[in-house]
């Protein structure tokens, strides 16, 4: 083939490749699912690569939810423990607290028993002076001069310790500070619910009672004398 032919050759070949893109655009417009198609293949082989991306994440939020469960649950242990710790603690202390309270309400009742016994000594010994010197002298009025003396120092020690002693004679009957031991008829002098006489003194502490006193309370006659069959 020589250099003439050239150029009609290279036409020709133009020619068809022409018209074959042609009968493509042609055959596409007819059947435009063929495109799709193609398309869907494409995004097909994409999918597998954004679901593993999809699960790698998922995977990733999952395993930062554990590790902040596990913190927590970490957090609410050492919270527990310190907890327990403080309890045993308060519980060790309030019987420290108790043990002390109690051993301070010990020392106190002996500190006191031991002023009012020391207090109660120099009133021993005047007994026993008294005693001695009856026993020599063979002096009865300076016995009992003696024994009275003693008697009001013993009520001033008392009183000095808030003890005083209860009005009862000729007072009405309190249930609340005496106790009726015996009845004696009524009188002029001791009507009824009146306090006769007293048998065994009382006390109070601090205006509160410490002994009731035993006394002998006088009662309204029931059987008193017809006087229809006296006359």
């Amino acid at each position: 083939m020589n250099d003439n032919d050239k150029p009609a050759r290279d036409m020709n070949e133009f020619s068809a490749a022409e018209s074959e893109t042609a009968e493509t655009a042609r055959q596409e417009e007819l059947n435009p699912a063929a495109g799709n198609e193609e398309s869907g293949v494409e995004m097909a082989a994409e999918t597998p690569s954004s679901e593993g991306k999809a699960a790698l994440s998922s995977e990733e939020a999952l395993q930062r939810e554990l590790e902040e469960m596990r913190r927590r649950l970490e957090e609410q242990e050492r919270e527990s423990r310190e907890n327990r710790d403080l309890f045993l603690r308060t519980m060790a202390d309030l019987e420290n607290f108790r043990r002390r309270a109690r051993q301070e309400k010990e020392e106190i009742r002996q500190r006191a028993n031991q002023e009012l016994l020391s207090e109660l000594l120099p009133v021993l010994d005047d007994f026993e002076r008294a005693v001695n010197a009856a026993q020599q002298t063979r002096n009865f009025d300076a016995l009992c001069e003696g024994v009275s003396m003693i008697l009001r120092k013993m009520q001033d020690l008392l009183a000095k310790h808030g003890v005083e002693p209860i009005e009862a004679v000729g007072k009405p009957f309190n249930p609340a500070l005496h106790e009726a031991v015996l009845q004696t008829p009524a009188s002029d002098q001791y009507p009824p619910g009146t306090v006769v006489a007293e048998i065994r003194k009382g006390y109070t502490l601090n205006g509160k009672l410490l002994r009731a006193s035993l006394v002998n309370v006088a009662k309204e006659e029931t059987d008193k004398p017809n006087e229809n069959s006296q006359a």
